[in-house]
């Protein structure tokens, strides 16, 4: 049996090149973990899907500290033609404002640790999401083309740390070729040595540790004790090139530039990452970064 699991008897397997930065694979490529921060955890599948197959994964690994879970979508775009050091942070919204990319985000709910779900394509191109032990399965989005070979497509995002592919030919158990652990990420030339120290979009509470489950969130005055990790380059994740210094509330997520924020305030009003309502933006000072911010 080969490493990489690939042929379509074996089901399927990660794509082995065209993945996230943050993601490392084991040998066979049916588990998938995000090493580090949030994002960067887009991953393929090795083939396109017969019609009618079902995708299941369980979730492995969550977690708390981060707010959203799990995107599931497909693309008609071979990974193989992808150039994985250019593949954006997020597949929402960076890949599906694209016209070969479709994909949305699960509940954290249908994500939690030891959680089975699977997703596919029926005849008129709606994509349908089942738990396990569920009956009747639920219409994710719709619009998906017919007669065209597509891919899977999950981001790791968020909540969701670490999943893996199911053998569906087997009723749903895990692939024979599977080890037990992930294996440790290869350290080559630009890759994080150490994991989760230098986040900077991680906002914790000492009066709750998971993102966005404040219960008495008070938009008139500060975030109470909020302090501010920050990655090596602490740049807008829409632009880029400034500096992200703006927090958004109720969602707490701070990836943003000030000017970015005003853009998104007036076309839409909801937050990129998490499609949260944004109720209000508030400014984070340089100097502040490391203190906590009072009422």
């Amino acid at each position: 049996m080969g490493l990489t699991c690939s042929s379509e008897a074996q089901g399927l397997s990660f794509h082995p090149h065209s993945k996230g930065y943050n993601i490392v694979l084991n040998s066979c490529q049916h588990k998938a973990e995000r090493r580090r921060s949030f994002h960067d955890g887009i991953i393929f599948s090795n083939r396109p899907i017969l019609p009618r197959e079902k995708v299941w994964i369980r979730i492995l690994k969550v977690e708390q500290r981060w707010y959203g879970a799990l995107r599931v979508g497909f693309t008609s775009m071979n990974p193989s033609n992808l150039d994985s050091t250019s593949l954006p942070p997020f597949a929402c919204p960076n890949l599906t404002i694209r016209p070969d990319f479709w994909a949305i985000g699960i509940p954290e709910e249908l994500c939690r640790e030891g959680e089975e779900i699977c997703f596919w394509i029926n005849t008129i191109g709606q994509v349908l999401l089942k738990k396990k032990g569920s009956v009747k399965p639920e219409v994710l989005f719709s619009g998906i083309p017919r007669k065209t070979a597509l891919w899977v497509m999950l981001d790791v995002y968020g909540q969701t740390k670490a999943l893996q592919l199911m053998d569906a030919k087997s009723k749903h158990k895990v692939f024979r070729c599977c080890p037990g652990n992930i294996e440790p990420p290869s350290l080559g030339l630009g890759h994080p040595q150490s994991i989760g120290t230098k986040d900077k979009h991680f906002l914790p509470s000492h009066t709750n540790r998971c993102m966005g489950k404040i219960s008495k969130l008070d938009l008139r005055t500060e975030v109470v004790n909020v302090q501010l990790f920050r990655e090596e380059e602490p740049n807008c994740v829409i632009c880029l090139d400034r500096t992200a210094n703006t927090l958004l509330l109720p969602c707490r997520h701070c990836s943003f530039c000030r000017q970015c924020v005003l853009k998104i305030k007036a076309e839409s009003n909801i937050c990129p990452l998490c499609r949260q309502r944004i109720q209000k933006s508030q400014d984070i000072r340089e100097e502040h970064l490391l203190t906590n911010y009072c009422r």
